[in-house]
């Protein structure tokens, strides 16, 4: 079977994991700001590093079907790309309780606004 076959599946797949993700480091960031034991619970730690790999993963997979060459992935794509890493650099900031409150809510606020302006450019790919 041709990949492309699955491209809804796929794509199905990564927005689903797009909205746990997001939710989760919501809450996450909620349990580090309240200080609660619960951010130390086996689930709340490993259930994240599995959706997010489950949702690079669909995202690969859909990049490699839509731009099978690498030199045709437009910019847009790897501009959201690299706004994924300051978003993943700002939400170890923001979930880090080591840190001083005023630095987790500004790395918060920011890893936000940067969420937004991946859902953006995927939607209006500008």
């Amino acid at each position: 079977m041709i990949l492309g076959e699955f491209f809804p599946a796929i794509k199905a797949l990564h927005l689903t994991c797009i909205v746990i993700s997001f939710c989760g480091f919501l809450l996450r960031f909620g349990l580090v700001y309240r200080q609660s034991i619960l951010i130390k619970h086996p689930i709340v730690r490993v259930l994240p590093h599995i959706n997010d790999t489950l949702l690079f993963s669909a995202g690969i997979m859909m990049a490699i079907i839509l731009f099978p060459n690498i030199s045709a992935v437009p910019i847009w794509l790897w501009v959201k790309l690299s706004l994924l890493c300051g978003y993943i650099l700002l939400g170890v900031v923001a979930l880090t309780p080591s840190r001083q409150p005023w630095q987790r809510i500004g790395a918060f606020i920011l890893a936000i606004m940067l969420f937004i302006t991946m859902v953006m450019i995927a939607l209006y790919k500008f």
